[in-house]
């Protein structure tokens, strides 16, 4: 009995370490040790509820906030930074909920800046996709811009080159293989922070096979053609990369 219950015990610390590791670094298209620009996640202020969510976060820069309210006809939502004064955050198209707030010098201005995860719900890889909205400071306050993406947590902010962070913009689409055969991928495109915004660089995208055993490399199977096709057929349902 005694070694039922450890092997039980251990089989349940094997799923909650499962269950907590990135699920973007398991197919992450620079391999298993990317380099990660370092992001302080935010803390949960008072108890979430249904319809409110408040996080703080403490760091060499101060005291920053976010209140998020989901009201019947659209969410709201109030960060307050840091410096400065607090301002809304407004999109035409906002997920109705909210999950994490990071703060860092992404533009490395001296000053903070911040990055909201707002899931737009559901089960299985539907709840893989987030709208992110980037807030990167500039003289006179901030800059919002927001990615449409998938599989976003901390791994998909990287150092990759320059002086500048490099965000990862995860997509999931469907192509046909060298083996005849049909197979879902991970379309990795790369956005570098520049100044107050995000600009798309010219590092080619990076396609990686979804499989049931997770591999971090990028795949062979499909040509230039097939891949350029495939993405085109992709665009067509009306997924871009950003949301106004």
């Amino acid at each position: 009995m005694k070694k039922i219950l450890v092997l039980m015990l251990v089989l349940s610390s094997s799923v909650a370490g499962a269950l907590e590791r990135s699920f973007l670094a398991s197919y992450h298209p620079l391999g298993n040790k990317p380099k990660l620009e370092p992001l302080v996640s935010c803390k949960d202020g008072v108890k979430p509820t249904e319809t409110q969510s408040v996080q703080t976060c403490q760091t060499r820069f101060g005291r920053s906030s976010v209140l998020f309210v989901s009201g019947q006809d659209a969410p709201t939502l109030t960060v307050q930074p840091a410096k400065g004064a607090a301002f809304n955050v407004q999109l035409e198209t906002m997920p109705r909920y909210f999950e994490q707030m990071y703060a860092a010098d992404l533009n490395r201005d001296g000053r903070e800046d911040y990055l909201l995860e707002l899931p737009w719900g559901g089960n299985g890889l539907a709840a893989e996709g987030s709208v992110v909205v980037f807030m990167l400071s500039n003289q006179t306050g901030y800059r919002t811009t927001a990615l449409n993406t998938m599989l976003f947590d901390p791994y998909a902010v990287v150092r990759l080159e320059g002086k500048f962070p490099t965000v990862l913009h995860g997509s999931l689409v469907f192509a046909n293989g060298t083996d005849g055969r049909g197979h879902s991928f991970w379309v990795h495109h790369f956005f570098r922070v520049q100044g107050d915004t995000l600009v798309q660089s010219a590092r080619a995208p990076v396609w990686v096979q979804y499989t049931f055993t997770p591999r971090a490399v990028a795949t062979q199977l499909l040509t230039d053609a097939e891949k350029k096709r495939a993405w085109a057929e992709y665009l067509k349902n009306g997924d871009g990369f950003f949301v106004r």
